[in-house]
């Protein structure tokens, strides 16, 4: 050894690629910690490897995991079984890839090897990931090779209109937004019906009810006119207020003139 190499001390643990247990003596595990694929390819080949005396069977499960890659959407879901003849020393593992015209990031998702039998699983390979890199172009395929003006940007809104959950959420806010518009021109409608066509008199009613009232003696008639008139007001600022209220502060500027809305014909 040269001067500067580190010696290991005696008692340094045996790695788990060398199989501690004597009824185990090999391991088995992923080939690589990653692997990468386009969406194109079709199909992805993972390899699982056995390290150690092969002259036994053995066997290893194995399941794919989402990750930001969703099966059903990217991939095909796959899990079963590897066996391990004598002498075997690689398995493979086909996972189906899906094709579509939209683009998307690298996306990725993992395997998992469990339920070793008659070996060992390795300590960090038990699990690796794979990347599917998409070969679509941005925002869609249609631009593949050139790109001009507002055909672009209807393509852009296209693509994220092509996504369930934008497109749901899209339409939510839109039909919010229109709701709380057709609510507030609804709730001004029935204020000025209620003031120009309930609560206003007609010409002829209104002039005979003055000349009655000038024949009227006492003031009970007056009184009564008066709590009336009150009771007007005080719906019709009432009225204003949660119409201020309803407004918010991007209606801040809009203030109601509640004394004129009891007068009919003038608002």
């Amino acid at each position: 050894l040269s001067s500067g190499a580190a010696v290991p001390s005696e008692d340094t643990t045996t790695p788990r690629f060398i199989s501690t247990d004597p009824s185990k003596p090999s391991v088995i595990q992923f080939a690589a910690p990653l692997y990468l694929c386009t969406e194109a390819d079709g199909q992805l080949v993972v390899q699982v490897v056995r390290i150690g005396d092969a002259s036994r069977q053995a066997s290893v499960s194995y399941a794919t995991k989402d990750a930001s890659a969703k099966a059903g959407q990217k991939y095909v879901a796959a899990h079963g079984t590897l066996n391990f003849e004598p002498g075997d020393t690689v398995r493979e593992i086909h996972v189906e890839l899906l094709q579509d015209e939209r683009w998307d990031a690298t996306l990725e998702f993992g395997l998992a090897l469990s339920d070793c039998v008659g070996a060992d699983l390795g300590l960090y390979l038990h699990a690796c990931r794979a990347k599917i890199i998409d070969d679509d172009s941005y925002p869609t395929n249609n631009y593949s090779e050139t790109l001009k003006g507002i055909s672009l940007m209807i393509e852009y809104v296209k693509m994220n209109l092509g996504d369930r959950v934008i497109f749901r959420d899209t339409v939510k806010h839109i039909m919010m937004d229109l709701l709380k518009g057709m609510y507030f021109f609804l709730t001004l409608y029935l204020t000025i019906y209620l003031i120009d066509v309930v609560l206003a008199p007609g010409e002829e009613e209104e002039k005979g009810r003055e000349h009655l009232e000038g024949e009227r003696e006492g003031g009970g008639k007056q009184e009564e006119r008066r709590m009336l008139l009150s009771g007007i007001d005080a719906t019709a600022r009432f009225l204003a207020r949660r119409l201020h209220e309803e407004g918010g502060e991007e209606e801040e500027g809009v203030e109601f003139m509640t004394h004129q809305l009891i007068i009919p014909h003038h608002r």
